[in-house]
């Protein structure tokens, strides 16, 4: 697979396996998006890596699932 110049969207990527693969997306030059239900840790991840672009979402609410549709099928075709 090849790791740069893609757009990456990460479920769950403020920690653990979801933030990994982030970082690495990230480092290879890809344009990565993650989200996931604590603001704190996307704010950290931002720190870290400015270029992630993060989102707030719960997945298990069914707004915020449709909302985070609408967000990323909107800004990154």
């Amino acid at each position: 697979m090849k790791l740069s110049s893609n757009t990456i969207l990460i479920t769950g990527g403020s920690s653990g396996i979801g933030f990994a693969l982030a970082e690495r997306f990230a480092k290879s030059g890809s344009e990565v998006i993650i989200c996931g239900r604590d603001n704190s840790k996307l704010e950290d991840v931002k720190k870290k890596f400015p270029k992630i672009i993060t989102f707030q979402a719960d997945l298990s609410i069914e707004a915020e699932r449709i909302s985070l549709y609408e967000q990323v099928a909107k800004h990154f075709p």
